[in-house]
């Protein structure tokens, strides 16, 4: 069975393409090609979400199809993929458990004021966001959630980091586990890369090229 012994769980809109983009770059580190394939959060009739982002609808929710994303990992001593709902999703952490009970896990948390507007701004920047204003999505968002709306438009229900850590916390030992803050992460990266590079086991002195800035809402 080739399944991933890490994973980036997330936030969204906190980091975690970057950090996908910066850390696929050490090569005894594979990641899925695919990024977000959200296997742990939705089965195939959860993730038949509402309202106008469909990013969810496409999670693979089969087993073969996920461990297809693994195939070609052999010489890497890491192998992981970066889904941002694991932390969100309730269901989630019990997932990772029962079938990678073992994996070492990344959260990237962001300050949740300004992880919930980028997420707006994302959906404004994709055209997927009705409403006139950020004050006005906040207003809609208990509404969105009972309508069944993805998570992206959960803009303070997904800053409730505490709740979401504990999930996992209860169910994992705390060495599997690297919490990290993106204000951190956006100052100066290179002290978060090692402590990333020894969670994982591999080569702590490689150079990650952070030029570029992906997925800028």
């Amino acid at each position: 069975m080739s399944l991933p012994n890490f994973l980036i769980i997330g936030a969204a809109k906190s980091g975690t393409t970057a950090l996908y983009h910066y850390l696929k770059q050490h090569p005894q580190i594979f990641f899925s090609a695919r990024k977000e394939p959200h296997y742990f959060s939705y089965t195939q009739t959860s993730k038949q979400t509402n309202g106008p982002s469909d990013y969810i609808k496409s999670a693979i929710t089969d087993l073969i199809e996920y461990e297809s994303l693994f195939h070609d990992t052999k010489g890497f001593q890491a192998v992981g993929e970066a889904s941002p709902t694991y932390i969100y999703i309730p269901e989630a952490a019990k997932r990772i458990k029962e079938l990678i009970p073992t994996v070492k896990m990344i959260a990237i948390l962001r300050n949740p004021v300004e992880r919930a507007f980028s997420a707006y701004m994302h959906s404004v920047r994709d055209s997927l966001e009705p409403a006139n204003s950020f004050e006005e999505g906040l207003d809609l968002e208990d509404k969105r959630i009972l309508d069944n709306w993805g998570p992206i438009y959960h803009y303070r229900k997904c800053g409730l980091y505490g709740e979401q850590l504990s999930r996992f916390c209860k169910l994992f030992p705390h060495n599997q586990l690297l919490v990290v803050r993106y204000e951190e992460f956006e100052t100066d990266p290179r002290p978060i890369f090692t402590q990333i590079y020894n969670l994982l086991d591999v080569d702590p002195d490689f150079k990650a090229d952070t030029s570029f800035r992906p997925n800028v809402s």
